[in-house]
């Protein structure tokens, strides 16, 4: 019997560990299962808690409105990290304030000593490619954090996966395939899009198969004939994907982009500051005709 109640005592021990991270910082999610949206525990630590309250709209654009309570008599900044939607990398989210007359968007929530209250919101969906297909959102995935300083990740939550509705997303991944292997299946498309002041642009489908949070970028560009930098950096969290539009640099806007060379090369990504990881993968010199 004591030993029973030793296990016990043991096993709860255990749960109570895990259920921290950090300054005391907990979610209501266990291994990410998706949870609905109305009143899923975003971040809850010593600082802040987030709750999701429902999916709004903001000039049509998807937004998740968010009630956030701050427990302490100072400001506390909440932002976000590897945030998906429906699998996709959306690198492009907003955090709303609609506190005062006219809304801002920032990259972090700037929440009010004491404040309590729903007058803040996740913009998702701004700049995604119409490529990646998304035609409702079926789930958003999102990592929050909050310090006393903004990005400061002083207390750092856990991924949480917002179940929205009931969506079959299908990934198209037509195209050139650069390179495909246990780790990473990248695909450039055969089209060229040409946007304002910028000029041509193709589109990379990436997918990262890896259990690490990798970023992919493009070495040794030529843009028709011409040496040129890729606007190009994936980030990309395990089992995620992304559709990024590239331009070049070096590349007379004006000018019909018929040919690009280029290595395509990944790395570890551990750090926000650290661009400079182990590197994992690597192409060979390929040329892409349009």
């Amino acid at each position: 019997m004591k030993k029973v109640l030793s296990l016990c005592l043991a096993l709860l021990m255990v749960l109570a560990l895990t259920a921290c991270s950090g300054n005391n910082v907990s979610s209501q999610t266990e291994g990410n299962t998706p949870v609905g949206v109305n009143g899923a525990v975003l971040l809850d630590c010593d600082a802040v808690k987030v709750t999701a309250e429902k999916m709004d709209s903001d000039d049509n654009h998807p937004m998740l409105r968010v009630n956030i309570e701050n427990k302490l008599d100072q400001t506390v900044f909440v932002s976000g990290d590897n945030i998906a939607v429906n699998g996709f990398m959306d690198m492009s989210a907003m955090f709303a304030n609609y506190r005062e007359e006219g809304a801002s968007y920032q990259q972090s929530w700037e929440v009010p000593a004491q404040y309590s209250g729903d007058d803040y919101g996740l913009l998702v969906l701004l700049g995604m490619p119409e490529d990646a297909g998304i035609q409702e959102i079926g789930e958003i995935e999102v990592t929050l954090y909050a310090g006393k300083e903004e990005f400061n990740e002083e207390y750092m939550g856990e991924p949480v996966t917002l179940h929205v509705a009931d969506v079959e997303q299908t990934y198209n991944e037509d195209g050139t395939v650069v390179l495909d292997n246990d780790q990473v299946k990248i695909v450039v498309r055969d089209n060229v899009t040409v946007q304002d002041y910028i000029g041509s642009c193709i589109y990379i489908y990436a997918y990262n198969k890896t259990q690490q949070r990798i970023f992919i970028t493009m070495e040794g560009v030529q843009a028709n004939g011409t040496e040129a930098d890729a606007a190009y950096n994936a980030i990309i969290t395990p089992g995620k994907r992304d559709v990024s539009m590239v331009s070049f640099y070096g590349l007379d806007p004006a000018a019909a982009l018929t040919e690009v060379k280029a290595t395509f090369v990944g790395k570890v990504f551990d750090d926000e500051d650290d661009f400079d990881g182990q590197e994992i993968f690597r192409s060979d010199a390929v040329t892409l005709r349009f």
